[in-house]
C-alpha cells in the first residue's frame, strides 16, 4: 500500500446563531464587528481572504483576553478565524454583521449576534437544496469514484503543523487504484464534478431577483474555489491530464478572475503547474523556484489583463524564495514600466519595502530598518553602544527554534537591566509584515533595539561570519570587537559565564 499525505478540509460554517445582545457602534456600518473573547493566551487571527486589492488590511489580530476589532468587508463575504492550536474555521457574513469568538485551547467557537436577515433566508434554501435526493445521490456517486482512486485514513496517525495563527492536521491516504487503466472512471468523476458545480451555480442564478446581486456573487465565488481545489487535490494525487485541462478551462482562467477573492489561489497554481519548468533548487538552506523564468514567461501562457497579477504574483515569489536583490530590481523595473498600476506598485513597496531597496545591495555595511522604517547600519549601532556588551540575536519569523528562545531572551533583557548589556533583535525576514506581526507576538515590537536586516544576502559581514543558519548569536565587546562568532543561546549557562567575565572588564 502506497501511503501519501493529503490536507484535512476545511469545516465550513454558515449557520449558528445567538440570542446575546451586543450593541453595535453606529460609525461601524460599513465593517464586521467581532467581539474576542480569549481564554488562551494565543493571539485570535480575524481575516478575509488576500486579494490584490486589500493589502495589509485583510487580517486582524487579537491579542487581549477580551477585545472588539472591527475589519473592512465587501458587502458579504467569508471571513476566517483560528489560532495557533486550532484548524481555521469560516462564516458566511455581511459588513453590518456582528459575531463573537470564544477561544478555547484547541477550537475557536463563532456566534452571530446579529446576522443579516437575507443571510439567514439563503442558508435554508441552501441548506434544502443540498438534502434534495437526486444532490445527495450525485454526491455519492462522486465519492464512490474518488475512493476507486484513494481514501483518506482518517484512523491513521495525522501530521501536525501549525504557524502563529493556525493549525493544519494532514491524514495518511492509501491509493486504491492507478490511473492508467482506469481513465474513463475519472472521465467520470470529473463529470459527475462538473455536473455538480454546474447545478450549484444554476441554484444561485434561480435566486438572482430575491437575493442582493453581491450576496450571490460572494457564494459564486465560493463554490468555484471549492470545485478548484476538488480538482487541483486530485491532480496532485494522480497528476493526470483531464483534471489539469479542467483546471486551465476558462471556467477559472478568464478576466472576472481578478475580482474574486481566491485570485490569488487559482493564479498561483496555474503560474506553479504550467509556466514553471524547471524543477526545484534544493542547495539553498530550503527549497527554491525559479519565478524569474515565471516572471519572463507568463505572457505566452495568459492575455495582458491577467499577466499583468500573474507577474506581480511572480515578484512576491522571487522575494519569497529569495532571489537576488538586483534581479528584483530589473524586473519590479521592467514590471512599473509596463503596467503603470499605482496600486500594485505601491503594496509591493510597503509589503517588502521596496522603497528601501538601495540598502539591499549595500555589501560593505550590514543595513537594518526599525518598526517606524527608520535605516542604520551596523556599524553604527555597535558605535552607539561602545562601552557595553553587545549580544546579537539573529532571527526570522518562520524560525521555530528562535522563537522558541525568546522567553529566555526576555528574562536575560530583564536579568541584565541596568547593566552595560544590550541585546539587539536581527531578522532575516523578507515581508516585513511578518517580521512585525511575529515581534508583536513575541513581544519585542516596541523594543528599541528590534531591527531587520535590509541586506543580509548581500552583506560581506554576515558571508564572514558564515550566516547560514539561525538562530545565530554573536557577541561585540565594549571596544565594538567581536568576541564570539558563534555565541551560547539567551538561556545557556555558559553565556551566562562570558556575560559575566566581559560586564566585569567593561565595568
Amino acid at each position: 500500500m502506497r501511503r501519501l499525505i493529503i490536507l484535512y478540509g476545511l469545516f465550513v460554517a454558515i449557520g449558528c446563531s445567538s440570542k446575546e445582545e451586543v450593541r453595535r457602534d453606529p460609525s461601524l456600518n460599513n465593517e464586521l464587528v467581532v467581539i474576542v473573547k480569549n481564554a488562551t493566551t494565543l493571539p485570535v487571527s480575524v481575516s478575509i481572504k488576500e486579494t490584490f486589492f486589500n493589502d495589509r488590511i485583510y487580517q486582524k489580530i487579537s491579542y487581549k483576553k477580551e477585545d472588539t476589532l472591527a475589519l473592512k468587508i465587501k458587502e458579504y463575504d467569508f471571513v476566517f478565524f483560528s489560532h495557533k492550536n486550532s484548524i481555521e474555521d469560516t462564516f458566511f457574513v455581511s459588513n453590518k454583521d456582528t459575531l463573537i469568538l470564544y477561544s478555547s485551547g484547541n477550537h475557536v467557537k463563532v456566534v452571530s449576534v446579529s446576522q443579516d436577515e437575507s443571510i439567514k433566508t439563503f442558508t435554508k434554501l441552501y441548506n434544502i437544496c443540498n438534502k434534495k435526493a437526486e444532490k445527495i445521490s450525485l454526491g455519492k456517486h462522486i465519492n464512490s469514484l474518488t475512493s476507486y482512486f484513494f481514501t483518506i485514513d482518517y484512523k491513521g496517525v495525522p501530521m501536525v503543523s501549525n504557524n502563529d495563527y493556525q493549525k493544519f492536521i494532514s491524514y495518511p491516504l492509501k491509493i486504491n487504484n492507478a490511473l492508467e487503466t482506469n481513465r474513463k472512471k475519472l472521465d467520470s468523476l470529473v463529470n459527475l464534478m462538473t455536473i455538480d458545480y454546474m447545478q450549484d451555480k444554476a441554484f444561485l442564478n434561480k435566486l438572482e431577483s430575491k437575493f442582493p446581486k453581491k450576496l450571490l456573487q460572494s457564494q459564486a465565488y465560493k463554490i468555484q474555489i471549492d470545485f478548484f481545489n476538488k480538482l487541483v487535490s486530485i491532480n496532485n494525487i494522480l497528476h493526470d491530464s483531464v483534471t489539469m485541462n479542467m483546471m486551465n478551462s476558462n471556467l477559472f482562467i478568464n478576466d472576472s478572475l481578478i475580482n474574486s477573492p481566491y485570485a490569488k489561489n487559482i493564479l498561483g497554481v496555474f503560474l506553479m503547474k504550467n509556466v514553471l519548468k524547471k524543477p526545484a533548487d534544493y542547495s539553498r538552506s530550503k527549497q527554491s523556484l525559479d519565478f524569474k523564468e515565471v516572471y519572463n514567461n507568463v505572457p505566452l501562457y495568459l492575455n495582458d489583463t491577467l499577466a499583468k497579477y500573474a507577474r506581480f504574483l511572480s515578484l512576491e515569489r522571487m522575494i519569497d524564495f529569495g532571489e537576488s536583490m538586483n534581479d528584483i530590481e530589473k524586473k519590479f523595473i521592467d514590471f512599473k514600466k509596463q503596467y503603470h498600476d499605482n496600486n500594485l506598485n505601491k503594496s509591493l513597496i510597503n509589503k517588502y519595502l521596496l522603497d528601501v531597496n538601495y540598502y539591499k545591495n549595500i555589501k560593505d555595511h550590514i543595513k537594518v530598518v526599525n518598526i517606524n522604517k527608520q535605516v542604520y547600519s551596523l556599524d553604527e549601532i555597535i558605535e552607539k553602544y561602545r562601552g557595553k556588551l553587545i549580544y546579537i540575536d539573529f532571527w526570522a519569523s518562520w524560525c521555530g527554534p528562535c522563537r522558541a528562545s525568546m522567553p529566555a531572551s526576555h528574562k536575560l533583557i530583564e536579568d541584565l537591566q541596568g547593566k552595560n548589556f544590550v541585546l539587539v533583535y536581527l531578522s532575516i525576514d523578507k515581508d516585513v509584515d511578518k517580521w512585525s506581526k511575529a515581534s508583536r507576538i513575541e513581544k519585542i515590537d516596541n523594543y528599541e533595539h528590534n531591527f531587520l536586516v535590509l541586506n543580509h544576502n548581500n552583506a560581506k559581514f554576515l558571508k564572514r561570519i558564515k550566516l547560514k543558519e539561525i538562530p545565530r548569536y554573536i557577541i561585540f565587546d565594549q571596544s565594538g570587537k567581536i568576541v564570539h562568532h558563534d555565541a551560547p543561546g539567551p538561556g545557556a549557562v555558559e553565556l551566562t559565564e562570558i556575560i559575566d567575565k566581559n560586564i566585569t572588564k567593561s565595568e
